[in-house]
């Protein structure tokens, strides 16, 4: 079995971390499925993996 990361969930990891780190505003609107897909170079497939509730 793999020790890899999911991308979704690096993807998780680091928005939290901006968002922790003040780089994203708490409460403000993420930018869009198809701008976080660019930006992290995932699917948007990915991205909504990451976005959905837990």
């Amino acid at each position: 079995m793999s020790n890899e990361i999911p991308l979704y969930q690096n993807m998780i990891n680091d928005l939290i971390h901006k968002i922790e780190g003040g780089k994203l505003q708490q409460d403000a609107k993420l930018p869009s499925e198809a701008d976080l897909g660019d930006f992290y170079n995932v699917s948007r497939i990915t991205v909504r993996r990451a976005l959905e509730p837990v």
